[in-house]
């Protein structure tokens, strides 16, 4: 059974992750980068956070207050082999971490924010093949 909290999450990934792509297909003079690099940013955030505590509660081991993007790529990627090999350099945009500031800032790049959708993209993909065992339904109910 999924934790109902990272089930939530999932959903909410799932909507940011929607709006990403649904940017992303509109002709590329029409695409609103703003918007394309939010809500990646968002779902990347929410997914890996899936992960993370799923992690944590699997192997009961205590969860972070307030973790950062970082944090928790590195403490899932000492559980899960595809994650590992996954590059996330993309996430610090500007060369700050995109999730560890208040700041306001957005990448204005198409290729740029299109590379983070596809990483929330992978990231989903690894929670719903390793965790949910391919089997979406179980947070879709």
């Amino acid at each position: 059974m999924i934790n109902p909290k990272v089930k939530d999450l999932f959903l909410q990934a799932e909507s940011d992750l929607g709006r990403s792509q649904d940017e992303l297909n509109r002709p590329a003079f029409d695409v609103v980068k703003y918007a394309v690099c939010v809500t990646g940013r968002t779902a990347i955030h929410r997914y890996t956070k899936c992960l993370y505590l799923f992690y944590t509660e699997k192997n009961g081991d205590k969860q972070l207050e307030n973790p950062t993007i970082e944090q928790m790529v590195d403490y899932c990627k000492q559980h899960n082999a595809n994650l590992a090999e996954m590059n996330f350099f993309p996430l610090h945009c500007m060369n700050r971490d995109v999730l560890n500031t208040e700041e306001v800032f957005y990448c204005n790049d198409l290729n740029q924010v299109k590379t983070c959708s596809e990483i929330a993209g992978e990231i989903r993909d690894i929670f719903i093949d390793d965790i949910l065992g391919g089997q979406l339904e179980l947070v879709q109910s």
